[in-house]
């Protein structure tokens, strides 16, 4: 005869009192039971667990059983049981039954039974299903939140290598967090699960793998030194670091909020990644730095999404935003710098190494006249929508080489939109205006489109094709309007356009003019008109029904006269006479 000791317990290990109790055969029929060692038999069922939750019952040596304790509606059956101690010691069995069916810290959740509710649902023990996701309290207990060092209990269950969540309250570290290879570091909220380094770490949390990522957690340094020289960093150890993501993430009190870097290796990339809902707060130089600290390739095509970086009161001497290096667009969309009033260097800076870098919905703010949006020279291909500058400084600081490297819509200053080069099948424009930016350009770095001024064609220097020179002296020297460079060049073949003429004038006071009759005849000076010329007249007063002449009389000279063609004699008042002599 051996004993059988058991205690129900529900799936989250709660104490059942005054369950139903039924055994049967491990085939499922009848089988004897006994209530005690000297053979009194037992109900198979009706009867319960007492107020600690516990129950027993006797059975014949060898006897397989299957034990099923009812409450709460449900029924969850334990294994099946052997009594096959061939010893009749109630003491030695009922402490070997007793062990198998208790509940400890380190085997307990092996014994329980759980199954999800819903169609398809399988049966699972507690162990595995408390190892979808493993707890930083699994590994740690958090006995003095925030002076506590969690940093092993933190290691040890990243060291799993599955995703690590870390309950509210505020974790003490020493040193680098890494998260590996589809890890997640999941908090209860921002402002809940806080991540605390005072120590000078490189970073408090790095991503060095992919598809890995932070969501609703806080990382923070010390308020005071703002110590930890990163507060999250991605880059590629010893693999590529593609495709992370962080959301709603609160990064605060670090030298830099969020970096990206290229780092060792171009065969180890950090591409892809994407950075959701975070807030950077105090950072002491740059919020958000792309880089690229060794011999791998630019951070490329990684986007970001609602990222605020926020001084919030404290001094930093970098930027908001920060692109040293990157390639194959870089997105930043709906993103805030809001920097201190004097130390920073602009609100965001695309580098010199950086290219296809598109900034949209960008909102730049200081209190100073710090530069809202700095374009380094090399930087290229860079591409600003709606841009919202409300820092004193420059809106676009333009330090390209040659200037205008980049595109602009709804975002420049004065001029609202710049385009580059650019070809349109169907265009309907208003007033056009050309610009060249600035004071008359050098011959030298004359570019399409360039308006000149001169009084001849340019007989030096070097022009693009389509370069216009506007004719300072119109009416002078019997000039054209202007000269187009037809063929670029050094000076390149220029073409003149537009009327030439002469121009002259005279007082004209030809008194009683008879009917029928010719006034005096008045002579104008046009140097170089000819005969031949062609002359256009006009006065300043009212003709009264008179007709006015001219012609060139002979080279340099124009005569200018009236006809009375009325029915009356006519007295013309005083005026001035203007002739335009156009070459024949």
């Amino acid at each position: 005869m051996q004993r059988y000791n058991g205690l129900v317990q529900d799936t989250y290990g709660n104490i059942k009192p005054g369950a139903s109790i039924s055994v049967t055969s491990n085939t499922g029929g009848a089988v004897t039971i006994y209530a005690d060692n000297v053979g009194s038999v037992l109900s198979q069922t009706g009867w319960i667990s007492d107020n600690y939750g516990k129950f027993f019952f006797y059975g014949a040596d060898g006897q397989r059983f299957n034990v099923y304790a009812t409450f709460n509606g449900q029924t969850n059956s334990d294994l099946d049981v052997i009594c096959d101690d061939p010893a009749d010691d109630v003491t030695n069995l009922s402490t070997t039954f007793t062990t198998k069916a208790s509940l400890s810290a380190s085997t307990g959740s092996t014994l329980v039974g759980t199954i999800q509710s819903g169609t398809g649902a399988v049966a699972r023990t507690q162990a595995s299903k408390n190892n979808d996701v493993v707890s930083v309290l699994d590994f740690g207990v958090n006995t003095n939140p925030g002076t506590t060092d969690m940093t092993v209990a933190f290691t040890n269950a990243l060291a799993t290598g599955l995703s690590v969540y870390v309950p509210s309250g505020t974790y003490l570290i020493s040193a680098q967090l890494s998260i590996g290879y589809g890890q997640w570091l999941i908090g209860a909220g921002m402002y809940q699960s806080i991540i605390t380094c005072s120590t000078a770490v490189s970073a408090i949390v790095a991503l060095i793998q992919n598809y890995g990522g932070m969501k609703d957690i806080q990382v923070t340094g010390d308020i005071a030194s703002r110590t930890p020289l990163i507060g999250v960093t991605l880059y590629g150890l010893a693999n590529p670091c593609v495709h992370n993501k962080l959301e709603n993430v609160l990064i605060q009190n670090t030298q830099r909020g969020l970096v990206l870097d290229g780092y060792q290796s171009l065969s180890n990339v950090c591409y892809w990644n994407q950075f959701d809902h975070v807030l950077i707060l105090k950072p002491a130089i740059d919020g958000v730095l792309l880089t690229k600290s060794g011999a791998g390739d630019t951070p490329n095509s990684n986007h970001f999404n609602k990222v605020h970086v926020y001084s919030n009161g404290a001094t930093n001497t970098g930027h908001g935003f920060y692109v040293q290096y990157g390639n194959f667009f870089n997105t930043f969309t709906d993103c805030n710098s809001d920097l201190a009033t004097t130390g920073p260097t602009a609100c965001f800076r695309v580098g010199a190494n950086a290219t296809n870098t598109v900034i949209t919905n960008q909102y730049t703010e200081t209190a100073g006249t710090i530069t809202n949006l700095q374009l380094d020279a090399g930087s290229t291909l860079t591409t600003i929508v709606n841009l919202i500058a409300t820092s004193g400084g420059t809106q676009i600081l333009d330090n390209t080489t040659g200037g205008g490297k980049y595109l602009a819509y709804g975002a420049g200053f004065p001029d609202v939109s710049k385009l580059g080069n650019a070809m349109a099948t169907q265009l309907k424009t208003g007033a056009i205006q050309y610009n060249y930016f600035g004071a008359d350009p050098t011959q030298a770095t004359a570019t399409f489109y360039e308006h000149l001024y001169n009084n001849a064609a340019p007989a030096s220097g070097t022009y693009n094709r389509s370069a216009i020179c506007w004719n300072t002296n119109v009416g002078v020297s019997n000039a054209p309007t202007g000269w187009v460079c037809t063929v670029g060049g050094t000076p390149g073949t220029w073409v003149a356009f537009g009327d030439r003429y002469l121009e002259g004038s005279v007082t004209f006071n030809p008194g009683l003019v008879a009917t029928g009759a010719q006034s005096a005849l008045s002579s104008i000076t046009v140097t170089g008109c000819a005969l031949g010329d062609v002359v256009e007249c006009s006065f300043t007063n009212d003709m009264l029904g008179m007709v006015l002449f001219g012609y060139v009389q002979a080279a340099n000279t124009v005569k200018i006269g009236a006809f009375n063609l009325t029915g009356a004699g006519v007295t013309l008042t005083s005026g001035t006479v203007y002739v335009r002599v156009k070459s024949r």
